[in-house]
Order: structure tokens, then sequence, then C-alpha cells
């Protein structure tokens, strides 16, 4: 007969096998929301510079509404990756443009993160100091103050991969002011804070979470370098074409990132959401199959939800040429359109 203790393990293990959970019942506490947010967000994708500027001083989307339907159909979020302007006028019109933009797509079915991809006050040792700190956190909290109405299906991701030039304390410190002055206006829903090094996991170690129980962590994988970008030309030194994927050695160095990440996760109970994976699109195909195989299924043993980079550009697993999307690449992420 089967006692008890087997019952509930087999309840377990079937709820598991036929949800669509991101998260293993021991990664979050009850309290912690952003585990909430990922769990939903979990395959997501990027958009790449989301919006084009108009020649009356306006900003636009630069895909079509149909292109929305399409990721929605496949995707649970997107992350748009926004390069805010330091000119005050312009970044209010993209403020204005990502708000109806941010609409749109939740009208779509789709969650959003609004990710600020660089701010560059911060990336020489003249730029760290409070000011800087001001100017960030009065950024952040005005951008806030326009998705309090929709903060359950939009996550704000503060800063996208501070390099090793911007030191853990000060980053920290960051964090927690823009942090305090986005509570202040009233935003409460999902933050994610990335590690210094380019978001690396092996920086979770220096982040500071602070006390809030909707704050998760966004880190970035693109290991080995040497294949995910290979020929990528804005590089300063490019990787030169022709490398495969996936060697034993390349997937135990993969690994190793992810378990980081999750034990991290295990140990915090702050969720991790790996924001950018993805392979350029001049890989060997099946190498780049191969290997978004792997790190989706290792991501998910890891109770850790993932967004692709990225929809039509460089990295894109949409071929824009036929209008369809690349179903080796969908098959490789487990993922089906819906």
């Amino acid at each position: 007969m089967i006692d008890q203790r087997m019952r509930t393990l087999l309840s377990l293990l079937i709820l598991t096998a036929f949800t669509n959970s991101v998260f293993a019942l021991d990664i979050c506490s009850s309290e912690q929301r952003a585990c909430d947010f990922i769990e939903r967000a979990s395959p997501g994708i990027n958009i790449d510079q989301p919006l084009i500027s108009l020649s009356d001083g306006r900003f636009a989307p630069r895909l079509a509404a149909t292109d929305f339907d399409n990721i929605c159909n496949v995707f649970h979020s997107i992350r748009l990756a926004i390069r805010w302007s330091p000119d005050q006028a312009d970044f209010l019109q993209q403020l204005s443009a990502i708000k109806d933009l941010s609409n749109t797509i939740i009208r779509k079915g789709c969650l959003v993160v609004i990710d600020y991809h660089k701010f560059e006050a911060i990336e020489t040792i003249d730029g760290q100091n409070e000011s800087s700190i001001e100017l960030f956190s009065s950024r952040w909290a005005a951008i806030a103050s326009n998705f309090v109405q929709n903060e359950n299906s939009i996550a704000l991701e503060l800063l996208n991969e501070p390099s090793s030039n911007v030191p853990g304390r000060y980053l920290n410190r960051l964090y927690a002011v823009a942090l305090h002055r986005i509570r202040f206006i009233g935003f409460s829903g999902t933050i994610l804070l990335g590690p210094r090094n380019w978001n690396t996991a092996e920086s979770l170690r220096e982040l500071t979470i602070p006390s809030d129980d909707n704050v998760g962590a966004s880190v970035h994988t693109y290991s080995p370098m040497s294949f995910t970008h290979q020929g990528a030309n804005w590089l300063k030194h490019s990787p030169p074409p022709g490398v495969t994927c996936c060697t034993d050695e390349q997937l135990q160095n993969l690994k190793k990132q992810i378990a980081v990440a999750g034990n991290w996760q295990s140990s915090t109970h702050h969720p991790v959401l790996f924001t950018e994976i993805g392979v350029i699109r001049y890989a060997d195909p099946h190498s780049r199959a191969q290997y978004l195989k792997e790190i989706s299924t290792v991501m998910r043993e890891h109770s850790i939800g993932f967004q692709v980079w990225d929809y039509d550009k460089a990295f894109s697993i949409y071929n824009t040429a036929k209008q369809e999307w690349e179903p080796t690449l969908l098959d490789a992420l487990s993922i089906k359109k819906q």
C-alpha cells in the first residue's frame, strides 16, 4: 500500500507536471509578490529599441500592432529595452509613448518589463555622485507614476548591465534611493535589480536587496560569448564566426552560472528573471537550437524565469523576411503558439 507521504509526493509531482508554474514551492515565501509576476512573465521576449523618433519631436512604436498580436500569441511578456534620452523634453515624450505602447501590449495579453537600458552618468568615477543618484531616482519616479494603474502587469527594471566600473556599494545606494522614490509615489508593482558586471549571476552576491516584498533580480547570460556573439560587429573584439555548441565544457560553464543564480534565489527568497538569453542569428542553426534547448531546460530545473533576446534584430527568433517564427527555436524553448 502507498502511505500518506508517498501520496503527497505523487500529488506534488502530478501538480508540477500539469501546470505552467515556473517556481518550485520552496523558492519563495508567500509574502514575496515578485515571484508571482516572474512566474507569469516567463517565457518572455525582448524588443530592442521599441520606439522611433518622429519629425515633430514625438516618439512612436517601431513595430506594428500585429507584431504584438504575434508575440503575445507565443510569449507571456515583453521586455522593452529603452534607451532613455538624456534630454528631459525627449525623455518625457518617450515616456508618453511607452505608456501608450505598454497599454497596447497589456491589452494583447502580455505582461511588460520596462527597462532603463543605459544610464551613462554612473559609468565614470566623476559621475558616481549624489547628483547622478538624484537624477536617476527622479526619472524613475516619473516613469513609475505613469504605471500605478497597471502595476500588476508591469515590472520596472531599474538598470540594464551596469558595468564593472560601477562599485557595488554605489550601485546598491542608487537602487535603494530609486526604489524609495518609486514606492513613495505609489507604485507597488514588481521591481527588478540587476547586479554589476553586466548583470552576471556571479555578482549577485554583491547585490543588496532592500526590505521589500516585491523585488527580484535581473540576470543575463550569454555564455560562451565566443558562440553566442560570433560575428557581432558592434563589439570591439568580435568573436570569429564558425563556433558551434554545445560541448560538455560549454554546458558545464553555462550550468554553473545558472546554478549560482538558482542558489541565490533559494537562499534570499527573491526570485531571479534572466531578462536576456540568446544566440546571434549568424550562428550554426543546429547549435543555436541546441543551446536554447539546454539553457531553457536548466533554467526550468532551477525554477528560474527567462526572456529571450530578441524578437527581430541580431539575435532574432522571428524571421521577418518570411513573417514567421523560427519553428526549431520555439521547439527548442518548449514554447508552442497559442
